[in-house]
């Protein structure tokens, strides 16, 4: 998408509407940004939209921030702005047909079109959402798929648990170094263990937390789950890592202290 030249007192005029927006998601929203994510969303659906209702719910919420910015800019940035959207509107209502109920549940107010369209070639897993009545839509069961997706599309998870807990291989007959130069070695290695699993699970849990302030899987391309799944897997992750962690750090602490 070609990128849009702002004046300065457009940029003055979006910035309070970005900055407003930006506090809502928790995470900071441009207006080339904003456009990017439609693009690539108009792109998938393209191609055949294979997530669940959440994400494509998600999604289309990014063109309801772009008619926010569009309705709240001035005439001449208006118009670029609707000739810009002209042709990833099409391009989406070409990918999808209508449907005869909003795919976001009612929230006892108008909503625009494109809330009333489907993909064409949905996925199997958004074929089957649509297939479901509205209330069935957010089960718990959806939930639960989505999270399975969500740890699927983290793999680099295991890959970081797994480098990490190498040491606590290593360390079966080797101390890297001792923890209390006054202490015996064997006490000193359980010492070390349960501080790398203290730092390790603190790790994980700051990493939850970050999933929860953003509301999505902080990835360099298009996040795999935002909203409110994500934030319910944050909470969840953050309180048993953190926990894990702390119950680490109690026993090193007794430790050190009972020795």
């Amino acid at each position: 998408m070609d990128e849009i030249q702002l004046s300065s007192e457009e940029e003055r005029i979006l910035a309070p509407i970005l900055a407003s927006m930006s506090r809502k998601a928790n995470h900071t929203l441009t207006l080339p940004l904003l456009l990017e994510r439609w693009q690539n969303f108009v792109y998938e659906v393209e191609a055949g939209y294979d997530d669940s209702i959440y994400e494509y719910t998600n999604d289309l919420t990014v063109r309801d921030l772009l008619q926010t910015v569009i309705d709240s800019s001035p005439l001449t940035l208006r118009d670029t702005l609707i000739g810009v959207l002209q042709v990833w509107d099409q391009r989406f209502d070409a990918s999808t047909e209508i449907s005869a109920r909003s795919v976001l549940p009612d929230k006892g107010k108008a909503q625009a079109w494109w809330w009333f369209r489907v993909p064409i070639r949905p996925g199997p897993e958004l074929e089957n959402d649509l297939a479901l009545p509205r209330k069935k839509q957010y089960s718990m069961k959806n939930l639960l798929c989505s999270i399975k997706k969500y740890i699927k599309h983290n793999k680099y998870l295991a890959y970081i648990l797994f480098f990490m807990g190498l040491p606590f291989f290593c360390m079966a007959e080797t101390l890297w170094f001792d923890v209390l130069k006054h202490t015996e070695s064997e006490k000193g290695t359980e010492i070390y263990e349960f501080f790398a699993v203290a730092c390790m699970f603190l790790f994980m849990a700051g990493s939850f937390i970050v999933i929860i302030i953003r509301k999505e899987n902080p990835m360099v391309h298009r996040p795999s789950i935002k909203g409110t799944p994500a934030v319910i897997i944050g909470v969840i992750g953050s309180v048993f890592c953190g926990s894990v962690a702390l119950y680490a750090l109690y026993k090193a602490i007794f430790l050190l202290l009972a020795h």
